[in-house]
C-alpha cells in the first residue's frame, strides 16, 4: 500500500495527494510493479483556487518494467497514465507517461550512475493538450546493498507513481 501527499506551487499552492495498492513480482533477471491508487486535491486550505486548478478526483496507473543484464546494469520502462475530473461540470482529464532509465554500478564502486528519459503528456476534454519531456542524469548511493539487483530486490523496489507530474499538468498548462 502507497500513500503521498505534495504541494505544488503552479498556479497557487495546492496540496495534492493519492493512495493506493502496489504489488511486485520477480524473476531471475526481472522486476514487475504494478500500482494501482486514487489521485485527488485538497481545497480546505486553499480557497482562492478556482474549480479546475487540479484534478479534483481521478485513478492512477503505473506499471514498471526491470531488466538487470547482471547484477549491476538495469533497463527498465515505466508507462503510467490517469484518468479523472477537473471540476465541477466534470471536465475530463487524461494523461500518460513513459520512462526509459538505464543504470550502472561499475565494479569496485559505492555509487551507480543512471540516464532517465521521461514523457508526460495530458489531455482536458480533448482540446487542451500539454507534453513535458525531460532527461534526468546522477548517480545514486544505495545504503546497504551491494548490487543494484540486490538492492532493487531488498531495497528501493517501490517508488511513487507520477502523481505529482499528472496533477502539474492539469494545475499548469491545462488549467
Amino acid at each position: 500500500m502507497f500513500a503521498a501527499t505534495g504541494v505544488l506551487y503552479i498556479p497557487a499552492n495546492a496540496t495534492v495527494v493519492t493512495v493506493g495498492l502496489e504489488g511486485a513480482m520477480f524473476d531471475d533477471n526481472s522486476t514487475h510493479v504494478l500500482q494501482a491508487g486514487y489521485l485527488s486535491r485538497i481545497d480546505a486550505p486553499f480557497p482562492d483556487l478556482s474549480d479546475n486548478d487540479f484534478v479534483s478526483n481521478g485513478l492512477i496507473l503505473n506499471y514498471v518494467f526491470r531488466y538487470f543484464f547482471g547484477d549491476d546494469m538495469m533497463a527498465s520502462l515505466g508507462v503510467a497514465g490517469a484518468y479523472g475530473q477537473m471540476d465541477s461540470v466534470q471536465d475530463d482529464f487524461g494523461a500518460g507517461r513513459l520512462d526509459l532509465r538505464f543504470e550502472h554500478k561499475p565494479d569496485g564502486w559505492p555509487v551507480s550512475y543512471f540516464v532517465n528519459l521521461v514523457a508526460t503528456v495530458g489531455v482536458e476534454e480533448s482540446d487542451d493538450t500539454d507534453m513535458h519531456p525531460r532527461m534526468v542524469a546522477g548517480i545514486r548511493l544505495p545504503f546497504g546493498q551491494m548490487t543494484l539487483k540486490d538492492n532493487d530486490r531488498h531495497g528501493a523496489t517501490f517508488g511513487l507513481p507520477p502523481f505529482k507530474d499528472f496533477q502539474q499538468l492539469a494545475g499548469g498548462a491545462l488549467e
